[in-house]
């Protein structure tokens, strides 16, 4: 007798692995300071002083703030960090001390990773 499966395809050895050590620093001008390492799928091992090889066509990663959970911003940055001016987060019109939630994702070629989330 035949025997059939069902099977659901992730393509996760085709997805980047999620951002970590996530900082935020909100400066004393007003201006906030993201920073974090990636991660790369093709080489899992860690070596103190040297980066992982990119596994990706490009560095690319998509950093979204939340203010009460609705997503008022968008960038799309080429490094593993974000340096936001004071007088953008000012033009955002959030109420003073907010507590703000930004999520990075390392956008792939066929996907982007899962979220690593970094409250200020």
């Amino acid at each position: 007798m035949p025997v059939s499966a069902t099977a659901t395809v992730e393509g996760r050895a085709v997805t980047p692995l999620a951002p970590v050590h996530g900082s935020a620093l909100r400066n004393p001008d007003g201006s906030v300071d993201l920073k974090w390492k990636r991660r790369s799928r093709l080489d899992l091992g860690w070596v103190d002083g040297v980066d992982q090889a990119q596994a990706e066509d490009a560095e690319c990663y998509r950093v979204t703030l939340h203010v009460n959970d609705v997503v008022i911003r968008e960038w799309t940055v080429g490094a593993t960090n974000l340096h936001i001016p004071a007088a953008d987060i000012a033009a955002l019109d959030m109420p003073q001390n907010a507590h703000l939630l930004f999520a990075i994702r390392h956008i792939g070629r066929f996907a982007q990773s899962n979220v690593l989330n970094v409250h200020i």
